[in-house]
């Protein structure tokens, strides 16, 4: 058994019946050996296996078979916005815990011209095509070395509710203390690839998701990693702080090859609205500083920054354990 499939190792001989447990990334592999007398063959003897079937008696378990569904597929997790309200944006995240499925997401908007963003996630239902989720707004902590968990004041802002269209596409309902309406988003950075290679050496599409401290949780990133043929793109949203209000910094930037850290500009942006009174116009970006995303092992990073808020470091955790066990070799020599 790899990647935490298990099955009886006792030797067997003629046909092999039984059950085998097979997580997410697992694989099982079987041998056939033969035992011959030398003196009593003139050529090489073949042996021929063969699988006469194989069958899962039990298949509304299988985490697999749910993140391939055309609804629950990790295709959904990403950067999404309205190309109508551009400057503002959802960072959404579909992922696996244990045998639970979560729904993740980040909205990054404004209240009165400044800066705000609202956080929640939730359990998902397979075979569900909306999930709706309870969403807070927080306040009160400082930016870098000023941060401190303790001065965060979470406030329950209402939900949004994502009905997944059709690939590419989801619808955004929101409710809320700010406003209500609804938003068509759109997939920004392109479907997700299928990788087969480590997560602990190099950067992958299954880093996408939330990252955060643990001990200073309140602030946090949302990091996207798609393939679009032989370049890659990461998206990095950062949630944090400035004098007691919410504050976001966003980068993008293509690359390209087996890499463990990636630099990028940061902006930021002010002047717009919440919800209906959203313009794009009254958008004012700004040139913020860069960060660095460094891969330290398969569910750890550091982010390295420096901008016109400061500049420091933050270790990171990937707030949902979701990479298949067979990507992630942690080994250090």
């Amino acid at each position: 058994g790899i990647g935490g499939a298990s099955c009886s190792n006792e030797p067997t001989v003629g046909e092999l019946e039984g059950q085998f447990d097979i997580p997410v990334g697992g694989s099982l592999n079987f041998s056939l050996n033969a035992l011959l007398q030398n003196d009593l063959i003139s050529t090489p003897p073949e042996a021929v296996a063969s699988i006469q079937y194989a069958q899962d008696p039990q298949t509304d378990n299988n985490l697999a078979f749910v993140l391939n569904d055309t609804i629950l597929s990790r295709s959904k997790t990403g950067t999404w916005y309205d190309n109508s309200r551009d400057g503002e944006g959802f960072l959404i995240e579909i992922t696996s815990l244990g045998d639970r499925l979560i729904a993740v997401v980040a909205w990054y908007t404004y209240l009165e011209g400044e800066q705000a963003w609202l956080f929640g996630s939730v359990d998902f239902v397979q075979g569900s095509s909306t999930v709706e989720i309870p969403v807070i707004y927080t306040e009160g902590a400082d930016f870098g070395d000023g941060f401190d968990p303790n001065d965060v004041v979470p406030i329950d802002a209402g939900t949004v509710t994502l009905s997944f269209v059709k690939e590419g596409e989801i619808d955004v309902s929101y409710q809320t203390i700010f406003g209500s309406g609804a938003v068509k988003a759109q997939r920004l950075d392109g479907t997700l690839g299928q990788t087969n290679v480590s997560s602990s050496s190099q950067l992958t599409e299954h880093h996408s998701g939330a990252w955060h401290n643990n001990v200073k949780p309140g602030e946090g990133l949302v990091i996207s990693v798609t393939e679009q043929g032989l370049q890659n793109t990461l998206v990095v949203s950062w949630f944090t702080y400035l004098d007691g209000q919410q504050a976001w910094l966003i980068g993008s930037t293509p690359f390209s090859g087996a890499v463990q850290q990636v630099n990028l500009p940061l902006i930021t942006a002010t002047g717009a609205s919440f919800g209906e009174a959203f313009s794009w116009q009254d958008v004012v970006y700004d040139a913020w500083g860069n960060g660095t995303f460094t891969l330290t092992n398969c569910m750890e990073a550091e982010f390295s920054y420096d901008g016109k808020y400061g500049s420091g470091l933050l270790v990171l955790t990937k707030s949902v354990e979701s990479i298949p066990s067979a990507l992630c070799d942690i080994t250090t020599d």
